[in-house]
């Protein structure tokens, strides 16, 4: 009976063990955004006792998204981040700290994208995690899984696309149609007969050689 309950009790010790190695979840939360608009999306540790250095390496669509930035939360301002974006499609976030931090649905990081504009329909921005890693600050790696949730781009369509995303110049806007021009130099021309008002001939100044026509006597009349 003793060894039978010795079993029972190691058996509980490994079955916790292993729910703590395999416990611990990278959460990338479900996300909206508009063709043209940003988003953020946290990162989340869903339980951690002590998380002093982060591993991301992360690939998304960059026909469909544009990387922005990656902020760090304040529950991890502790921990120093450094951010690799140099290839677009790809990111990597390296966090690290003297002393571990902990929390459950704990904030770690913010990631910013855009998503390009013109999108004509519904579609998933994908991101994947190529490579990560969890470290505590005995710089022993914590067991854990990630858990990707889309991401979702709803169209825009009375957003063209920018010059940003396709990277071209603007186009210069069309000139004025030959009907416009010729209405318009009317309007100015009207405008400009309206606003001049008649001249009046010129009033000579008076002088001492000025002539002054003669007045007629007046003839007595005979009775």
């Amino acid at each position: 009976m003793k060894q039978l309950t010795n079993m029972f009790c190691a058996l509980c010790v490994l079955l916790c063990c292993a729910g703590n190695a395999m416990g611990t979840e990278i959460i990338f939360p479900a996300a909206e955004v508009k063709a043209g608009q940003s988003v953020m999306i946290p990162v989340l540790i869903d339980k951690t006792d002590n998380l002093a250095g982060v591993k991301l390496s992360l690939a998304y669509d960059k026909n469909l998204l544009t990387f922005q930035k990656a902020d760090k939360s304040k529950e991890a301002s502790s921990l120093m981040h450094i951010v690799n974006d140099k290839n677009p499609g790809f990111v990597i976030v390296v966090m690290a700290g003297a002393k571990g931090i902990r929390g459950e649905n704990l904030p770690i990081l913010y990631l910013h994208f855009k998503a390009k504009s013109g999108i004509p329909e519904k579609k998933t921005g994908k991101i994947e995690v190529k490579e990560s890693q969890l470290m505590s600050d005995s710089l022993k790696d914590t067991e854990h899984k990630v858990r990707m949730n889309p991401l979702t781009i709803l169209p825009a369509l009375s957003a063209p696309p920018s010059a940003e995303d396709t990277g071209k110049a603007p186009a210069p806007p069309d000139p004025p149609a030959e009907k416009e021009i010729l209405l318009e130099k009317d309007k100015i021309r009207t405008e400009g007969a309206e606003n001049q008002s008649p001249e009046k001939p010129p009033v000579p100044p008076a002088g001492p050689n000025t002539r002054k026509s003669p007045v007629p006597e007046k003839v007595p009349q005979q009775n």
